[in-house]
């Protein structure tokens, strides 16, 4: 997909902002539905915010979420993030790797594997500062937000939820939410594209907008149906099961978190 003009001079106005040098080719990245402008240049990601106020609200979370994880897990540097040409942008470091989704069959039980204790890892940190609140009240509130604006797309839905309103969606899961335990920091979004592996340096979290205290089946959920759809041969649940001590699968809140993402 090709930048429009506006684009490429919102994305040279945020390197040269950021001091970094917009040299080689621009790969469009398009992962997500964000709407959001996310270009790799050189070592460098750019992000745009796409047109309105949640989009410019999500990429201030991002870059808050980013400024807590440092030095806590492996994810993006923040190089700079401020105005470029009327919209909020971010440039970041890139990770070295490639995301789960894309590991080859011969390297996926491994790479999930090292997902999987990475996810734990996020999990076990203090919560104290971190940014966010990933509570079912709030994701449920934000989900209100959403469909209220237009911006939950409900011929996205996973096949279980086919033909419904996200109203009705909302209206189900009020009444039977999923159980929450602990509230540990979550990553949010734990799809398989947001974790990026490299058999060197391990995995990295991208995309981390959504980062906040909430029960740890909120990162679960998600891994795992991601998981199911990315590397179909691998029994994820049993591989989450061997991989983390003490870990069991739970139906309500996995479904439950599903549903919840559905609104996202």
């Amino acid at each position: 997909m090709s930048l429009s003009p506006a684009d490429r001079r919102r994305v040279a106005a945020a390197l040269s902002a950021a001091g970094v040098r917009g040299e080689g080719t621009l790969q469009h990245v398009d992962l997500g539905k964000s709407g959001d402008l996310v270009v790799r240049v050189g070592s460098a990601f750019v992000k745009i915010a796409g047109p309105g106020a949640a989009a410019t609200g999500r990429l201030r979370r991002e870059t808050e979420a980013l400024a807590w994880l440092a030095g806590r897990v492996t994810a993006p540097e923040v190089v700079w993030s401020g105005e470029a040409g009327t919209r909020l942008a971010l440039v970041t470091t890139a990770l070295p790797g490639l995301p789960l989704s894309d590991v080859g069959p011969d390297q996926a039980e491994e790479a999930l594997a090292e997902g999987a204790r990475a996810l734990a890892a996020l999990h076990a940190l203090p919560p104290s500062g971190c940014p966010g609140d990933g509570s079912v009240a709030a994701l449920l509130e934000e989900g209100r937000r959403m469909a209220a604006a237009g911006l939950v797309d409900a011929g996205d839905f996973d096949p279980v939820h086919a033909g419904w309103t996200p109203e009705r969606l909302i209206a189900d899961i009020a009444a039977n939410p999923p159980p929450e335990g602990a509230r540990v920091p979550t990553h949010g979004d734990a799809s398989l594209p947001n974790l990026v592996w490299s058999p060197v340096s391990g995995i990295g979290f991208v995309d981390v907008g959504r980062l906040g205290p909430a029960d740890p089946w909120r990162d679960f959920a998600l891994f795992l149906r991601s998981a199911g759809r990315n590397h179909p041969g691998i029994d994820a649940i049993g591989l989450l099961a061997r991989t983390l001590p003490g870990w069991t699968y739970d139906a309500a809140r996995d479904a439950g978190f599903r549903r919840l993402d559905e609104l996202a």
